[in-house]
């Protein structure tokens, strides 16, 4: 869900408020706001819903909101882009150390 060609990441109202802060202010620092964008993005319950309800901080980071594949038999490798993937994995590894530095500072 985070390598489709049109990427566009909205903000999961479930994650963690301050996970949430984290990354998309990295987006934007290094180039990628473009992608990861201010808007709800309505997941509801995900995989991550589990640790928030065991009371681990927990992201989110899907498109779920014009991504009209998903679960379907047209979900195939033709609809990734290794450039959604590279921008996504820049994105969360240069978010690493402010993670550890909000989570150290507690």
């Amino acid at each position: 869900m985070i390598g489709y060609k049109n990427l566009q990441l909205g903000r999961d109202d479930m994650s963690t408020k301050w996970l949430l802060d984290v990354v998309w202010q990295t987006a934007r620092e290094i180039g990628y706001g473009s992608t990861f964008v201010n808007r709800p993005e309505g997941v509801g319950g995900d995989d991550h819903e589990a640790f928030l309800r065991a009371g681990v901080d927990a992201l989110d980071i899907i498109q779920l909101s014009d991504y009209r594949y998903w679960h379907t038999p047209e979900d195939t490798l033709d609809k990734i882009s290794p450039k959604s993937m590279k921008i996504v994995g820049d994105v969360v590894i240069a978010s690493l150390p402010k993670i550890e530095q909000h989570i150290t500072a507690r």
